[in-house]
């Protein structure tokens, strides 16, 4: 395959991976389960492990294939299979959300021309921002769900952990930030007192998302560029 088409490929896959890993843990806020988004991730991450070569699979991709690639779920009958997949999945969003880096890219040393992209684009007063936003929602202390408030404060650590970090722990964060707003909204918009600052929260979000888009976007036109200048240079 050609090198173009198969990076093509794997994102196309690692996204597709993605959305159903959003869908499905999405599902699970509101109550509910997705068997149709849960053996789509299953299938999309066996195929991604076939796109990849296995020295650039992540660890959470060799568990996700070899320990359920041929599971019989049943989600319906309290499968321990199912509740385990559930689980790992859940715990594993932000690392499956992240970019993936093979091949040629990974040899390049992103984290260190990441670091002034990011601070160009403002990416950590954007999440100093939201992180406030984070604070004044728990602050009102009348948020009954304990899987909310855990998520709220998981977010709320990672995004002090990366407002500085690497570009991987950047995407990461803002992607389950993204996740948090929209799988709990109609949760939190509700409540009297937590509307306004969710409303507050969803706007931080969307400034923060956009920001890391713009540098990640410029990332890789870099990365896509020294590509085609290093082909140049063996031709």
């Amino acid at each position: 395959m050609d090198v173009e088409l198969h990076h093509k490929a794997v994102e196309q896959t690692h996204g597709n991976l993605v959305a159903a890993a959003d869908r499905f843990v999405g599902s699970l806020g509101h109550g509910g389960t997705n068997p149709q988004a849960i053996g789509q991730v299953v299938f999309y991450a066996h195929e991604l492990s076939r796109l990849l070569p296995p020295e650039f699979h992540p660890p959470w991709l060799t568990e996700l294939d070899v320990g359920f690639a041929t599971a019989e779920l049943d989600p319906h009958a309290g499968d321990p299979e199912f509740e385990k997949l559930t689980a790992f999945v859940v715990k594993n969003l932000p690392q499956i959300s992240a970019p993936l880096l093979f091949g040629e890219q990974a040899e390049f040393d992103f984290d260190s021309r990441f670091d002034s992209i990011r601070d160009e684009a403002g990416v950590a007063d954007a999440f100093d921002n939201l992180v406030s936003k984070i604070e004044a929602i728990i602050a009102l202390d009348v948020i009954d769900s304990r899987v909310v408030q855990e998520a709220l404060e998981r977010l709320k650590a990672m995004l002090k952990r990366s407002r500085h970090g690497s570009f991987t722990a950047v995407v990461m964060s803002i992607h389950y930030g993204k996740f948090i707003a929209s799988a709990f909204r109609k949760t939190l918009a509700k409540l009297p007192l937590v509307g306004p600052a969710f409303a507050a929260f969803d706007e931080a979000v969307l400034d923060a998302a956009n920001r890391v888009q713009d540098a990640e976007a410029k990332m890789k036109s870099e990365t896509v560029q020294r590509l085609i200048n290093r082909q140049r240079l063996i031709a």
